[in-house]
């Protein structure tokens, strides 16, 4: 089932089963599904720090308000860190960015490093 909010859709039924369990109004769970969404989509990377909450009430076009609510879901929910005075910053990994950091050693290595160990098994 699809949903959509400022632009952003929501498809995946993981989404909807990660970001559920919480009762928030509609405009609040909007603003939970387009974060979230940009999250994913690494328009805000892992241990970026998002905007400022008066930033994303203007961008969103909500309150100040309603945007602590969805930030405070998004924080329980293991998504962001919040740290008072320092702003709030993406800890969620999607599996595309701990595949990346997981990358096989023949990605992580040049034909120079296979050539230094194969010399150095060989001697």
């Amino acid at each position: 089932m699809a949903r959509q909010g400022l632009g952003i859709e929501m498809t995946s039924r993981w989404d909807a089963e990660m970001l559920s369990g919480h009762s928030v109004g509609g405009t609040v769970q909007v603003v939970i599904d387009t974060l979230f969404q940009k999250i994913k989509s690494q328009d805000y990377p892992v241990d970026s720090r998002l905007p400022s909450e008066r930033s994303l009430a203007a961008e969103l076009v909500v309150s100040r308000n309603t945007v602590r609510e969805a930030l405070e879901v998004l924080e329980t929910k293991k998504i962001i860190r919040r740290r008072a005075g320092s702003g709030s910053f993406v800890i969620f990994r999607t599996k595309a960015t701990d595949d990346g950091d997981r990358g096989s050693v023949a990605e992580r290595t040049s034909p120079l490093d296979h050539l230094i160990v194969r010399s150095i098994i060989d001697a």
